[in-house]
Parts: structure tokens; sequence; C-alpha cells
């Protein structure tokens, strides 16, 4: 188990699967991140790569954690600085993948050596209304700096922001 401690959130990774079909060449990664509890004096996360070790975790899978730590952080702030009366319980990451076409980064000409497309689910637990969700969504997609330095380096961002029940 990996545990890394830094904050709001809680980080799972397991090991990445080959996305099968008409392109071998793509390689998915999958994280998982929840948000355990706030401390006065930062933020803790817990990063999980089942039985393997910090030294053979992919640095994609570290920019997939950032890029959700940086989203919950900065969707408290948006929710604290933007919505008066919203309170987020909990914010859950609960499927992020990242693709990754491997010719890139052999070195290929034409092909892009960053994420082509990372997917989001997240859900939310608040006060506030799907509406408002869809509204911190927003805004964490302009305001997140892991989020807007991987959209402008091409990376298509696919998210599903959900209130939970």
């Amino acid at each position: 188990m990996l545990m890394l401690h830094r904050g709001l959130q809680t980080i799972s990774f397991p090991k990445y699967s080959t996305q099968m079909g008409t392109n071998s060449f793509l390689k998915t990664y999958s994280i998982t991140a929840k948000m355990s509890k706030i401390h006065p004096t930062g933020t803790e996360a817990l990063l999980d790569h089942g039985k393997q070790s910090l030294q053979i975790t992919s640095a994609l899978e570290l920019l997939l954690a950032s890029l959700c730590a940086c989203s919950i952080s900065t969707a408290h702030y948006v929710a604290k600085t933007k919505f008066s009366h919203m309170v987020l319980e909990d914010v859950i990451f609960e499927t992020v993948e990242g693709v990754l076409d491997v010719r890139g980064f052999q070195g290929k000409e034409g092909f892009p050596v960053h994420y082509v497309k990372v997917k989001t689910v997240v859900k939310v637990k608040t006060n506030g209304t799907q509406e408002q969700v869809d509204q911190l969504r927003e805004y964490v997609a302009k305001q997140c700096p892991v989020y807007s330095m991987m959209k402008s380096s091409g990376t298509e961002m696919d998210e599903t922001w959900m209130k939970m029940e």
C-alpha cells in the first residue's frame, strides 16, 4: 500500500489496465479519490496501489492524483467563496481514468506524450442542489491549476459531477 498524507482526499490506485480493442497502443490508468477529513493544519490523502510500493507508482498516476487533490481543494474554496450556504460533506472521485497513447512516449512522431483523455466521475455529498454541483464543476474547471494545465495541453476532459443522495 502506498500512502501519501496531504489532505482532504483519500486516493487509491488500482493497477493500470491496457485498453483492449482496435488500438492496443492506448493504456488506461485508473484511480479513485475520496475526501477523508479536514485538518486545521492541512489536508490528508491516502494513495493505495495495492501491494505495490512508491518506487513503481507511475508518475502518470500521480498526475491523476494531483488532479483529484487540486480539484477537491478548489471545490472547497469555491464552495466557501461562491456559494455562501453550500457545505461539502464529501467529495469522491469515483472514477478517474487517463488514456495515454504510448506511441508518443516511445518517441513516434505525431503522437502526444501527455494523456489524450481524462474521464472523471465525481460524487458530491452536499446540502446544495444538482444545479449548484454543476456550477461548482464549472468553477473548478476554470480555477483548478492542475485541471487547467491538463486541458491546455490538449487533453480531452470528460467529467461528470453528481450530487449524492
